[in-house]
């Protein structure tokens, strides 16, 4: 895969996203379902916070450069009914944002920038595919977040 190709698969995906957030409120955000599991505001707020991480890993600042970034972010506790999570709109907007720098920074990898090592000694590319898969992972979780707050599904 080249730049064009990651930049393609972060392109559908917010499509995907873009859809299944349609005409969710700030309280239907905050429903978790019954058996456990996070919420779709928390669920948005972590994939914003890994776009940061991928952003990082291409030498770029983060798009969501808040202190309430860390509060999404993997092993934290899902929010409870007390907190004060990040607004759902801001969440929305801060997806749009990120969107543009995110895409134009893979579409400015290099073959070489690619096959250069990243993390875990992973080059680039095996990291951006692991991030895109995780991407794909929580946009599902969201799609189903939606159907639970009584939404019809967005993707048909």
């Amino acid at each position: 895969m080249d730049g064009q190709a990651f930049a393609k698969m972060f392109e559908f995906s917010y499509m995907a996203l873009k859809r299944n957030l349609e005409g969710i409120t700030h309280e239907e955000s905050l429903h978790a379902p019954d058996e456990g599991g996070n919420s779709l505001n928390w669920v948005l707020g972590h994939l914003l916070n890994y776009r940061n991480a991928i952003l990082k890993l291409l030498g770029k600042p983060p798009a969501w450069d808040s202190p309430q970034a860390a509060r999404y972010a993997r092993g934290s506790a899902p929010l409870g009914p007390d907190e004060e999570p990040v607004p759902f709109e801001t969440l929305r907007a801060e997806l749009d944002r990120s969107q543009g720098l995110l895409v134009e920074a893979l579409r400015a990898c290099t073959a070489e920038d690619l096959a250069a090592p990243a993390e875990n000694g992973d080059p680039l590319a095996t990291r951006l595919g692991i991030y895109g898969y995780h991407e794909g992972y929580h946009s599902g979780q969201i799609g189903l977040l939606r159907r639970l707050a009584g939404h019809t599904g967005a993707i048909k």
